[in-house]
């Protein structure tokens, strides 16, 4: 799945001529919000629980671990 997963986003192509494939997520996860009803601080934990697994991977993009406290304040 990682393989398949990794391919699935080009950000060559992305950056110039579109949205990359985490904007897309975050446009989904806005409509979804928006469809039931959730504040953004609900799912600010989802943030932190990603940023937190990214820290200790070697293979993730961004491994900055400062981001959660970010989310967290704003909730």
């Amino acid at each position: 799945m990682d393989t398949r997963l990794a391919s699935a986003a080009d950000a060559d192509y992305e950056v110039p001529h579109g949205p990359s494939f985490v904007a897309l997520n975050a446009l989904i996860m806005q409509r979804y919000m928006h469809e039931y009803g959730w504040k953004h601080g609900a799912l600010g934990p989802v943030s932190i629980v990603a940023h937190d697994n990214a820290s200790r991977n070697p293979y993730a993009r961004l491994q900055d671990r400062s981001a959660p406290r970010r989310t967290a304040r704003r909730a």
